[in-house]
């Protein structure tokens, strides 16, 4: 194997953690010069040291794990990285400078294309269902793509394969987070329900009006979808400079998110008209009738909802939790996020897209059957700079 070699056996994607395997006669020198590791470990399983990475000058660039291994006789060490590209490059920059070669040779093996495209796309995955919905995919469009293949009848093999194209923005369901706004009049409980819906205290949560003064950001899941919710400035009349700059903020923000989640406080029908005369432009997503704790009448803010607003609203509680479930149901509804459409194969990367355009135009069944030959792939191993992206939206 030469004098020494390094291989990145994780995606440079952003990630928990990044591994380099570092291995050969060099490794030792490398250890020595880019590790506070004095001496040569110890080869073998079940060594594990905290150390830092450092640079030539001998400044950090992270703090890592370092664990044995041995190939033969020679030493291997494994080098457990912060998950991040930056970080990532740097190491194999260093691993260059002690003459370690790149290895070349594949980490993964795969079945068949749509396996390396599963492969490659998983580090983006940001939740458990959504990783358990990606590898089930593989099998849904080999099975897919195997029976288009075998159907002799061109319109049916066309319509299958524009199927697999409707369904081809979930996989950003799982790889970018639905983004909900929680706007509405100060006090009207959008601090506390962002918590709960949230699980964890993000946004102050105080009795005086435009304590939020900028949105609040804060990543979770909701049914096993990512899921960003935003807290922002309350709605009303600013009392100086800093509050009126979130406020404006908070209506520019209006047309930037996925959804928006307009709370009322249910026990204020003054301020909850106030509010609902001067909303900007289209109905919010759903109106959540917050405070369902102290007053179990909605009455009087529900006569005072336009037209159509009255079937996007949700009694709630963000103190007691009442409502909650109904609302998180009727937002991933409304975005489309329904479970049923799980259970279909859907084309998950940029080349199945691109492929399986191709194949809904196709002008003849020999021709798409090779496109769904090409598509499903024999190759195991990814070529050098092929395009496995995620598919750009169809909207």
């Amino acid at each position: 194997m030469g004098a020494g070699h390094y291989q990145l056996l994780t995606s440079k994607a952003a990630a928990g953690i990044a591994v380099v395997r570092v291995w050969g006669t060099l490794a030792n020198q490398f250890l020595k010069r880019h590790t506070r590791i004095a001496a040569p470990l110890e080869l073998g399983s079940g060594v594990v040291r905290r150390t830092a990475l450092v640079d030539s000058d001998g400044e950090p660039v992270d703090d890592i794990i370092v664990s044995t291994g041995r190939t033969s006789a020679e030493p291997e060490y494994w080098l457990h990285l912060h998950g991040n590209s930056l970080v990532i490059d740097k190491c194999c920059a260093l691993a260059r400078e002690c003459k370690l070669v790149d290895s070349a040779a594949p980490v993964w093996q795969f079945s068949d294309g749509i396996e390396c495209d599963a492969y490659q796309i998983l580090p983006n995955v940001l939740t458990l269902r959504g990783a358990t919905w990606l590898l089930d995919q593989i099998a849904r469009v080999r099975d897919a793509c195997a029976a288009v293949a075998r159907c002799d009848d061109l319109k049916q093999a066309q319509a299958a394969c524009r199927e697999l194209l409707k369904r081809r923005n979930v996989i950003t369901w799982f790889t970018q987070p639905l983004r909900v706004s929680l706007v509405g009049p100060p006090n009207a409980g959008k601090s506390s329900l962002m918590n709960a819906l949230g699980d964890q205290t993000a946004s102050v949560v105080s009795a005086e009006p435009g304590t939020t003064r900028d949105w609040v950001e804060v990543l979770a899941e909701l049914d096993g979808f990512p899921v960003a919710w935003i807290d922002t400035a309350g709605l009303r009349s600013p009392s100086d400079e800093v509050e009126a700059a979130g406020i404006t903020r908070t209506q520019g923000l209006l047309a930037e998110t996925d959804a928006t989640v307009l709370v009322l406080d249910r026990t204020d029908p003054a301020y909850a008209s106030a509010v609902i005369q001067a909303w900007p432009g289209e109905p919010p997503d759903c109106v959540a009738l917050n405070k369902l704790d102290l007053d179990a009448s909605s009455d009087a803010v529900h006569a005072l909802l336009p037209a159509g607003w009255a079937t996007r609203t949700v009694d709630v509680s963000s103190h007691t939790g009442v409502g909650l479930d109904d609302l998180r149901v009727r937002l991933l509804g409304d975005t489309g996020r329904r479970s049923a459409v799980l259970d279909h194969p859907a084309a998950f990367c940029d080349r199945q897209v691109r492929l399986c355009t191709a194949a809904a135009q196709a002008e003849s069944c020999n021709a798409l059957r090779s496109i769904m030959f090409e598509l499903t792939g024999s190759n195991r191993n990814p070529p050098a700079g092929s395009p496995h992206g995620l598919p750009q939206s169809a909207g």
